[in-house]
């Protein structure tokens, strides 16, 4: 263990020190303390101060109702100053007069007193235990008929109650209690001091998330870019550093600026969580956006090494930034309104299992039941065990790609079939089970497919030699490809069950599936492996056209027989077209497994 810690520090020192030389340390140092200190008075500020901006965030997060809805449950008018108080209060005995009420309140009272009239009416029965509710309604109002509107029959149409909703029942006996008379309430923040300290919790770890999910990942890919751009990684490879120490110090020097930016807003987050009594969903919060993060590291290390000799680094960056940003939207839109039909993409989508959890520590909401949140929990650990799988693998092909040693291929065998398990796995929890077989194997096939194209660029072999001499084994690689294939098959039947009924057209539409899955492949081949013009470029677009016009053909025919279409649907829209069509499934494999071949390549 000594000596695996002392490799990691000869490993991290050279980088951590680059990246904080001079007065880099202590400028850090003091920012990161500024930062927490600033979300804790902004978190101060926002749940206690009574301005609009501050309501709008309060009401954004969940821990305030907007006014209309606090003012129609409480019965009151919010006014925001003393004077405006004064001014709508009116001399002494104007509240009870309807003549001498200040006009917002007095429509305040005459929308309450419809209300009262609606719930009298001899035809409306509530349940038994609100009965007396009723009584004391129809009371008061045949004791304040001064206060019926003009127009009752026009304000009727857009009342609504509901004797078993909480808010409605609670409304109700305000009005009563109030005796039709609003309050006139100075407006305050109702958030109390718990509340206040659980948002400076939830600004904390949403700023926390941010920093881990989009930047810490943007960061080590743009530095990268940058090593490989200006040719200052290549005499590393010769120093006395191995490929793994290089790889580990790649990614723990553009981090250290990171970790001590996050090391407040962890603290921050672990005290506030403790002391609310939700250390437990804290914890989830902070594996799992770890996880998360380092699954994006090896992501964006990835997509800079694929492309960082040819871009300049602030291209690399503004790409990373872009796909990042849209992975954390779609990350806070899906973890804060999860449900019964989203809960599975939590397992795709790597921002939105931290957004989830950091709702569940800081503003906790019901919205699934026992067996829903019992597999919400199952798909956030099988997210977080596969990000950790994923990130671990794609460091070692980072490692072979480094190193110099990737001529089999920057993933193994074994590397490739496991990485494809947990693909697997993780896009087909998407769909719910219960829709049956047929949808969620395709589903989860399109959501694998793009992955698995990745996978399959890690298995092909690296060589410095000229293009027409390098071999590719095409067939090789596309029966390993198939066995992933047959993974995802495999496990969408431990997953959903067998099919129950099969029809004729499953014959059909296998052909279109086969032909679509297996012409994806080879063009991830041709265009990975092998350099391309332009023209080479537009066909391997036409090509993945067809490949996706044959997967939905494909869906079609195996999900059901259509009796009057035929086997080829460009045929419906016109014969040429047809013709066309079966020209394309005929050339586009042969063209591109004459490109693959060493024989049919010019020198």
């Amino acid at each position: 263990m000594n000596e695996r810690l002392r490799e990691l520090r000869i490993a991290c020192r050279p980088f951590v020190t680059r990246a904080l030389r001079g007065p880099r340390r202590r400028r850090l140092a003091l920012g990161s303390g500024l930062l927490g200190l600033v979300v804790v008075l902004m978190g101060l500020w926002i749940g206690h101060s009574p301005s609009p901006f501050a309501h709008d965030l309060r009401v954004s997060v969940g821990m305030e109702p907007h006014r209309w809805e606090r003012q129609q449950t409480e019965f009151c008018l919010l006014v925001d100053s003393p004077l405006e108080r004064d001014r709508i209060l009116g001399p002494a005995g104007a509240e009870t007069r309807s003549g001498s009420m200040d006009p917002a309140r007095l429509r305040h009272a005459q929308e309450a007193w419809v209300l009262l009239d609606r719930l009298a009416n001899p035809h409306v029965l509530p349940p038994e235990p609100y009965r007396p509710l009723q009584v004391r309604a129809r009371a008061l109002r045949d004791a304040r008929l001064d206060l019926a509107p003009p127009d009752l029959d026009a304000q009727r149409r857009y009342l609504q109650f509901d004797w078993n909703r909480a808010r409605d029942r609670e409304r109700l006996r305000s009005i009563l209690d109030a005796q039709l008379i609003p309050h006139v309430v100075l407006y305050r923040s109702p958030l109390s001091l718990a509340d206040t300290i659980r948002l400076v919790g939830m600004m904390a770890a949403g700023l926390l998330v941010l920093l881990l999910i989009v930047a810490a990942p943007l960061w080590v890919g743009v530095r990268l870019a940058q090593e490989l751009h200006d040719n200052t990684l290549a005499p590393l490879t010769g120093t006395a550093l191995t490929a793994r120490q290089l790889v580990i110090g790649l990614v723990v020097g553009p981090l250290a600026p990171v970790a001590m930016v996050a090391a407040p807003l962890v603290a921050l987050v672990l005290a506030i969580g403790a002391g609310v009594g939700r250390l437990v969903p804290t914890l989830g919060l902070l594996a799992m956006t770890l996880a998360m993060a380092t699954l994006l590291v090896g992501l964006a290390m990835l997509g800079a090494l694929a492309v960082g000799h040819r871009r300049a680094p602030g291209l690399v960056g503004i790409g990373l930034l872009a796909l990042l940003s849209l992975t954390a939207l779609a990350g806070v839109g899906i973890g804060l309104e999860l449900d019964d039909d989203t809960l599975g993409l939590v397992t795709i989508v790597p921002g939105a299992g931290p957004v989830h959890l950091l709702a569940e520590a800081f503003a906790p909401v019901a919205r699934l039941d026992a067996a829903q949140a019992r597999a919400l929990d199952l798909r956030l650990l099988l997210a977080t065990a596969g990000a950790i799988v994923l990130a671990s693998i794609a460091l070692r092909a980072i490692e072979r790609r480094v190193g110099g040693t990737h001529r089999r291929g920057a993933l193994r065998t074994m590397e490739a079939g496991l990485a494809a398990l947990t693909l697997s796995v993780l896009a087909l929890l998407v769909p719910p089970p219960e829709i049956g077989f047929g949808v969620p194997l395709f589903i989860g096939l399109a959501l694998v497919l793009v992955p698995l194209q990745v996978v399959l660029v890690g298995r092909i072999p690296g060589a410095d030699v000229p293009p027409c001499m390098r071999q590719i084994p095409v067939v090789r690689l596309l029966g390993e490809y198939l066995a992933w294939l047959g993974i995802a098959v495999a496990i969408a039947v431990v997953i959903a069950g067998p099919p129950q009924s099969m029809h004729a057209g499953v014959l059909v539409g296998l052909v279109h599936l086969a032909w679509a899955l297996s012409v994806t492949a080879l063009i991830t081949l041709r265009g990975a492996a092998l350099p391309t013009t332009i023209l080479t470029k537009l066909w391997l677009m036409v090509g993945l056209g067809i490949a996706l016009v044959e997967y939905v053909t494909a869906a079609v025919w195996c999900m059901e027989s259509p009796g009057n279409t035929l086997i080829l649907p460009l045929f419906e829209l016109s014969p040429l077209l047809g013709l066309l069509q079966v020209a394309m499934l005929v050339w586009i494999p042969i063209s591109l497994v004459r490109g693959l071949t060493p024989a049919e390549r010019s020198t």
